[in-house]
């Protein structure tokens, strides 16, 4: 969200900003692009005046809550010692285990959780497809959480949809620098705005005075993958 241009419409409610983020043996080979992205994107979040606080969980086959609903000021880079790549992707445990510890905290917050990963589920035991829609769709129906998938080497739109995520929330992006680049330039958006911030980004970032709950599904589809192509649309 560099240069960008905040307009001060902040939410009364804190944000929980949730980040599930795949740390799966296939990540090694973009892991310093993961951990810049990471931190531009929480740098970014911290000059925003409204209240936040930050979830991170890191997962391959294994599941760690490595920062657990921290004061989004208080909340430290990633590094190449706590992000470390390895193992499968239990990705539907990820995303329920998740879910189940945030609900707990989050009563009177705005929720958005954003999911990446640059591979498909292939190690999950205690959750399966059906179990993740049913979460979800609670989550965004009755409690208004916000959730954007981002993934790589797989059709997003095709995995969003098995896991209960929106066309339009759900994003490919490509396993390498500006990939990561982009995929945080989405999140970065989505969660400004659902902080109760209108962000004005220039160049291929380009949102103006857009509401991302308002707006129709098929805009934003196609604005979001705009942006995944480097490109701006009017």
């Amino acid at each position: 969200m560099s240069e960008s241009k905040i307009k001060q419409q902040t939410s009364e409610k804190a944000t929980e900003i949730v980040c599930i983020l795949d740390r799966s043996g296939s990540m090694d080979s973009i892991k310093h692009d993961a951990i810049g992205a990471f931190n531009s994107f929480l740098n970014g979040q911290k000059k925003l005046p409204s209240e936040a606080y930050l979830t991170l969980v890191l997962f391959d086959d294994e599941y760690e809550l490595l920062y657990d609903s921290i004061a989004l000021d208080d909340v430290p880079e990633l590094t190449e010692s706590t992000f470390i790549p390895r193992g499968m992707t239990a990705l539907l445990d990820a995303i329920g285990q998740t879910i189940k510890t945030v609900k707990k905290k989050t009563k009177d917050k705005n929720v958005i959780v954003r999911i990446l990963t640059d591979g498909e589920e292939n190690h999950s035991n205690e959750y399966k497809h059906a179990d993740i829609i049913k979460l979800i769709r609670k989550r965004k129906e009755k409690h208004h959480w916000e959730f954007i998938f981002l993934a790589a080497n797989q059709d997003a739109i095709q995995t969003g949809s098995s896991l209960g995520i929106n066309a339009s929330r759900s994003v490919n992006f490509s396993a390498d620098k500006e990939g990561m680049k982009r995929s945080m330039d989405i999140t970065s958006y989505a969660t400004a705005v659902k902080r109760g911030h209108h962000t004005e980004f220039s160049s291929s970032e380009k949102y103006e005075n857009v509401s991302f709950d308002a707006i129709d599904d098929d805009f934003l589809a196609a604005e979001l993958n705009s942006i995944m192509k480097g490109k701006s649309k009017k």
